[in-house]
């Protein structure tokens, strides 16, 4: 019964932006065209590690400043979106000096890279059961 309520306030909206979403997974750029190729594990790690030299280009450090990354999670009127930042943090695990280096950085990217791949390996086998 639970799920029946859960799935009434389901908006055609969502069905649609969970199939664009869908869709991204077979692309070459799963995470965005700025990040660069990832429809291999070797390009996901060659794309993390330009993205990471293109951040941290921006500074005169040896390492990258989690602020640079948590950036994103500012909103327009200057606010901080905190569930966004908390999901930065989960992700990338900074140092408790706030840094993140090259290799701790695409290894987080790679984490995401292959539960992504993990879920498009799972929807493919859903779509077979069908």
């Amino acid at each position: 019964e639970k799920e029946s309520v859960s799935s009434e306030n389901v908006s055609i909206g969502a069905i649609l932006q969970f199939r664009t979403s869908l869709s991204k997974l077979g692309s070459p750029f799963p995470f965005s065209f700025a990040f660069g190729k990832a429809d291999t594990r070797d390009r996901c790690v060659e794309s993390s590690q330009n993205l990471y030299l293109r951040l941290l280009g921006h500074t005169k450090d040896t390492t990258l400043h989690f602020n640079i990354l948590g950036l994103v999670a500012l909103q327009q009127d200057g606010s901080l979106d905190q569930q966004k930042l908390r999901s930065l943090i989960k992700v990338f695990r900074p140092g408790r000096n706030g840094r993140l280096g090259l290799v701790d950085f695409v290894k987080s990217v790679d984490v995401v890279y292959k539960e992504m791949k993990l879920l498009k390996a799972s929807v493919q086998s859903s779509q077979k059961i069908d």
